[in-house]
């Protein structure tokens, strides 16, 4: 009898696991384009970064005369993360009446966390051994994701500054969302991305020794973020509007991203890109990400962009992130950063801390999700996932 049980009950798992699973899916759903989106992304930060280094061929000022800067990727990818996490917090909002926030959290723990320590781990031994140098609390800030707040650090973790930035995002806006609401929560965005401009100037006027953490402290960046924000709660509206179509879809479009090249070129002179040019750029890249999502398939870069090798190489853009630095370093005399091995070692490097840190956690995170007690199934109309109408209520508050 107790063997029928058992049996019952792992059936009973199973059926409540495959409906998790699906529910899982269908949240994790992907946009078009977002992917290949991140690979270019990330292709610029290390197109920057590769610059100086041993053996490339490319000197700095014919790069910065035809490139955009690293920076450029960075703010793209400020500007796709606002996007997906604010579209997918509105979406649990409407399907189940609330944001569970200790689900949120422990999802972008399960995300970053792993492999952002398991790079961390491998830089202080690093250290340690005296392969790499580190600046006096770096590793402190570092773990602390306050690396936007530390200005004098070393190469191997400087770039954390603007994982810092990210992980700030996400402490502070989805508590916003579930808090105030959305509507007000997306106002609140707003009203910064017109704020932001007189944050910039008045600490370079105001407060000459922060000078330095402009366009990398959160109270400068944020409207980065908070344009993606916007984006992914007013995109329908704005798609219901004619004029808003015609201009998206319209061939003169082009126009944009030529701005926002030209604006990127221009940012090194402060008196135009801190009251100007940073918010241009950010409109311009929220707009350019609407265009790729909306003219999906039907033009020729938007299929380029989702094509699977840039797809491929967009899923693991994170690992890419966190190693990259430690080979394309122009400091480094070792032949390990040299041109092209550099290249070849930081995809290597990445590809391994990608399919044993990062896939793991993606996979393990259903079963996990369904032990802790934060499955979603029921929706707030009482229709689950998989369109059936349920009288039970939700484990979930």
């Amino acid at each position: 009898m107790s063997g029928v049980v058992q049996f019952l009950r792992c059936r009973s798992y199973e059926r409540e696991y495959s409906i998790l699973k699906e529910s899982h899916t269908k949240t994790s759903e992907r946009f078009p384009c977002l992917d290949g989106l991140r690979a270019l992304c990330i292709s610029v930060v290390m197109a920057g970064h590769l610059v100086g280094t041993q053996g490339y061929p490319i000197t700095l000022d014919w790069y910065r005369l035809i490139f955009p800067s690293a920076h450029m990727g960075v703010k793209t990818f400020f500007v796709i993360s606002g996007f997906l996490i604010t579209y997918l917090l509105i979406r649990e909002q409407r399907k189940y009446g609330s944001i569970l926030l200790k689900r949120f959290f422990f999802r972008r723990i399960l995300r970053i966390w792993p492999a952002f320590f398991g790079y961390v781990a491998f830089v202080a031994i690093f250290a340690a051994l005296g392969w790499v140098v580190l600046k006096q609390g770096d590793l402190l800030h570092a773990s602390t994701f306050t690396m936007n707040y530390h200005w004098v650090r070393g190469w191997p973790l400087g770039h954390i500054w603007s994982l810092s930035v990210v992980e700030q995002f996400y402490f502070l806006w989805p508590a916003v969302l579930a808090l105030f609401g959305v509507r007000a929560g997306i106002r609140g965005a707003a009203a910064y991305v017109l704020v932001a401009p007189l944050v910039r100037v008045g600490i370079w006027y105001y407060f000459p020794d922060l000078r330095v953490g402009v366009a990398e402290s959160f109270e400068t960046v944020a409207d980065n973020l908070a344009i993606g924000c916007i984006l992914a709660a007013t995109r329908d509206q704005l798609w219901a509007r004619e004029g808003w179509r015609k201009f998206i879809l319209s061939p003169w479009f082009v126009v944009v991203p030529l701005i926002v090249y030209a604006s990127d070129h221009l940012e090194g002179f402060p008196s135009y890109g801190y009251p100007l040019g940073h918010s241009i750029e950010n409109i311009g890249l929220a707009l350019c990400l609407e265009w790729c999502l909306r003219n999906y398939p039907k033009r020729a870069f938007p299929r380029f962009v989702n094509h699977r090798i840039l797809t491929a190489v967009g899923r693991m853009s994170y690992s890419l992130y966190l190693w990259q630095q430690m080979f394309l370093n122009r400091s480094a005399k070792s032949l390990l950063c040299a041109f092209p091995q550099n290249l070849l070692l930081a995809f290597a490097v990445a590809s391994i801390a990608y399919w044993c840190l990062e896939r793991p956690c993606m996979k393990i995170r259903p079963y996990l999700e369904s032990r802790m007690g934060m499955i979603r199934t029921v929706p707030v109309n009482g229709i689950d996932s998989v369109g059936t109408r349920r009288t039970i209520v939700s484990r979930t508050p």
